[in-house]
């Protein structure tokens, strides 16, 4: 069978007129308590067991309830019996039969169903029909409580149960609380069952199949992914996606409130919750605030859970996985970026894209409040959470307040843990060198009197000076 066409399999009679009946007659089933409609009886006598009456299946073991039996025996076949399905060509298992199915057609038999309009592929019909309904029809499901847009009706519930309906999903095991049933899956997997994704190659860890998948590609196979226009090679397909649509499309999406521009959609909803919604995601720990889940999630895995990564070959440790490997990129392999426009290197490449937009590009971040313009998004969101948002950063071993996280973190380790002397000499004759972001110069300290440290970032000594002196112990020359 050639890679595209659609197979057909026998079906009952009674099979065919239900198909019959829903797809070509559009026959609705309608619900005489909430006016829903199903497609078939069976899907309308499940929704009023299951939504009106409250009937449920309990799990004999675990007492979990699901709407529909053959949920129920799922769940019995998959967590309490561990009945898999194994792939009798590759040895891969599965735990349900469709899904075996559906890889077998898709990854060994090369079986495709191709979008008709634009030629497009895919593994099963359901993701063709998504496909359809979300970019050939612009089929979207709205919330009708705060009109949200969802290109599947399944985000759209997901969406209504954790945002309106404020459904938390609860572990089992631990009690702890999730805003979705996905989540709380992955946590019982890795957190109870010790269920990572491990690479066999280099045995590296990761929370999903998905993820695994991606670190082979482009780790281990090199799958690198091409741009026709300029020939730029991406590790990922999303990746050369948005590099496509951001710098050869041109392709922007627009804030309808205050006309800022962004290359990603994802950016855009987060700068419309956090900027003018005013939605944050609050640490229940120690109550800082968040503009995105993700960037809670790393907080409190580096400050409250303790995790870090540490460099094997000098012993730093960083907070994140990207970090360690910029650090060894930079320091120890010494890979370099060059601009290509004056020749000037730098470690990170970051700090070269922070150079081409401020220097040669000229590109600057107005503040939508007072207009101030900030060189780099990072100034402009210091500006913001310090001017307008009063933000304040305490100390929590004397309360004393601080405009931002790095003086804070400054004071923390001068006044309390003793990292820099009270008495510090400053001499006038100081190397300077370029700082490694190319945008201001660094003055490169003698030792310090008292042992002989050396500071190399003027905002840091600039802070050290201040904490010092607000304590009456510094001497400055």
């Amino acid at each position: 069978m050639e890679s595209g066409e659609f197979f057909g399999c026998a079906v009952s009679k009674g099979n065919l007129n239900k198909h019959i009946d829903s797809v070509h007659h559009k026959i609705k089933h309608t619900c005489d308590l909430c006016r829903k409609s199903f497609t078939t009886k069976v899907n309308l006598r499940i929704h009023i067991d299951s939504v009106h009456y409250k009937i449920t299946h309990a799990c004999d073991i675990c007492k979990k309830t699901f709407s529909r039996k053959r949920k129920l025996k799922n769940h019995i076949d998959t967590v309490h019996h561990r009945i898999t399905h194994p792939c009798d060509i590759c040895g891969k298992t599965f735990t349900q039969k469709g899904t075996l199915r559906i890889h077998i057609d898709s990854v060994h038999k090369k079986i495709t169903v191709p979008c008709k309009i634009c030629g497009k592929k895919f593994s099963t019909k359901t993701n063709l029909r998504i496909h359809i309904e979300s970019i050939h029809n612009k089929i979207t499901h709205a919330c009708d409580i705060c009109e949200n847009m969802f290109k599947r009706k399944v985000d759209l519930n997901r969406h209504i149960d954790s945002v309106h309906h404020k459904i938390k999903h609860k572990c089992d095991k631990c009690g702890k609380l999730f805003d979705q049933k996905r989540s709380r899956r992955r946590h019982v997997n890795v957190v109870h069952h010790k269920i990572p994704y491990a690479c066999d190659i280099c045995g590296e860890k990761f929370l999903t199949k998905r993820n695994l998948k991606l670190h082979i590609n482009a780790v281990h196979n090199k799958t690198m992914h091409t741009c026709d226009s300029c020939g730029k090679t991406f590790s990922f397909k999303h990746s050369l996606k948005t590099h496509i649509d951001s710098v050869h499309h041109k392709i922007t999406h627009t804030c309808d409130i205050c006309g800022k521009k962004y290359s990603q959609k994802n950016d855009l909803r987060i700068h419309i919750e956090s900027m003018h919604n005013g939605i944050t995601h609050a640490c229940d720990i120690c109550g800082n605030t968040f503009a995105h889940k993700s960037y809670l999630k790393k907080h409190i895995d580096s400050i409250h859970n303790g995790d870090s990564q540490a460099c094997d070959i000098c012993g730093k440790t960083f907070i994140l996985k990207s970090s360690l490997k910029k650090h060894i990129d930079s320091v120890h392999n010494g890979i370099k970026h060059t601009c290509d426009k004056c020749g000037r290197t730098f470690n990170f490449k970051g700090n070269l894209k922070v150079h081409i937009d401020t220097v040669h590009k000229k590109i600057t971040h107005a503040c939508g409040i007072c207009g101030k313009k900030c060189s780099t998004k990072r100034d402009l969101k210091t500006h913001i959470d310090m001017v307008h948002n009063n933000i304040k950063y305490t100390c929590d071993k004397c309360g004393k307040a601080f405009a931002s996280k790095a003086y804070l973190k400054c004071h923390t380790a001068s006044v309390h843990n003793g990292n820099i002397p009270t008495s510090i000499l400053i001499s006038v004759e100081a190397e300077t060198k370029p700082c490694h972001c190319g945008i201001i110069k660094r003055i490169l300290l003698p030792q310090c009197a008292s042992n002989g440290k050396t500071y190399t970032s003027p905002s840091f000594l600039d802070c050290a000076k201040r904490c010092l002196k607000n304590d009456g112990n510094a001497i400055y020359e």
